[in-house]
């Protein structure tokens, strides 16, 4: 599992994902959602955010089983990130 702290990837959530927007602001797309970047940051592998562009040219990372080298992939629910050796699974809030 990406997170095994269901309180803890809950306030990522809240915190990444943007759940507690603006209620009026009807065009919003709320749609859970993870960088790439914010993955390999909070999957500890990247001390910062800055550094996801470097690591992800460096190094293999797969999503779903595809070679994937941008920062800004989003990730949703069950997609699955292979990289340093292991495979984690993104979870829903």
């Amino acid at each position: 599992m990406f997170i095994d702290d269901k309180s803890r990837f809950n306030a990522v959530c809240l915190a990444l994902f943007g759940m507690e927007g603006d209620s009026n602001d009807n065009n919003r797309n709320h749609d859970p959602f993870l960088t790439l970047g914010q993955f390999l940051k909070e999957a500890g592998l990247i001390d910062s955010g800055g550094a996801a562009k470097w690591y992800l040219g460096e190094n293999s990372v797969t999503v779903n089983g595809a070679a994937e080298e941008r920062r800004g992939r989003k990730l949703y629910p069950d997609d699955q990130v292979s990289v340093a050796g292991q495979t984690y699974v993104i979870v829903s809030a």
